[in-house]
């Protein structure tokens, strides 16, 4: 009889969690296929003079159920300077999202942090993620790189992507 008190409770409690769908928080969910990306930054090359100001979008060409990304850029601080960092439409075209950036113009660096709120919701396909508005300083070149880039799925899962920069010459 004790066994019963014990088992009813806990086939009811299973019982909720799988109706209200939070079972998957304590159960592993496999992870989907193909859960590979590409993140660019476009254009992937540019040639500017000194005092212009240019744009360069983070996009992907092709992704699965993207749920949330972090990326880091890194910069040559003294031949371009960054402006600013919006959100591209990509994530919020879906719902509401969290975006956060942070410029450190002394060290060259941005991260972008983006997720997109809400159960289950997760982005496929192509998108522009970012815009990132720079101003060239000086003659030079100097890449536009992918420091770190953490893309995850909708079971905070790793997608693996493949990341490719920005060339800029200043002439």
């Amino acid at each position: 009889m004790s066994n019963k008190k014990f088992l009813i409770p806990l086939f009811i409690l299973f019982i909720i969690l799988t109706l209200t769908g939070c079972l998957g928080k304590f159960i592993n969910t496999p992870p989907l296929d193909d859960q590979t990306g590409t993140l660019i930054l476009d254009p992937n090359q540019l040639t500017l003079t000194p005092g212009e100001d240019f744009t360069v979008s983070l996009i992907t060409p092709s992704v699965q159920n993207l749920k949330a990304y972090s990326v880091t850029l890194s910069y040559d601080p003294k031949l371009i300077r960054l402006n600013e960092v919006t959100e591209g439409t990509f994530f919020s075209s879906k719902g509401e999202t969290f975006f956060y950036r942070d410029i450190d113009n002394q060290q060259g660096s941005v991260l972008m942090d983006c997720a997109i709120l809400g159960r289950d919701l997760a982005v496929s396909g192509q998108g522009v993620l970012a815009t990132l508005s720079f101003t060239c300083l000086k003659t030079g070149s100097a890449s536009i790189t992918f420091k770190a880039a953490d893309t995850r799925d909708t079971y905070n899962g790793t997608i693996v992507t493949t990341q490719k920069g920005t060339l800029v010459k200043s002439r």
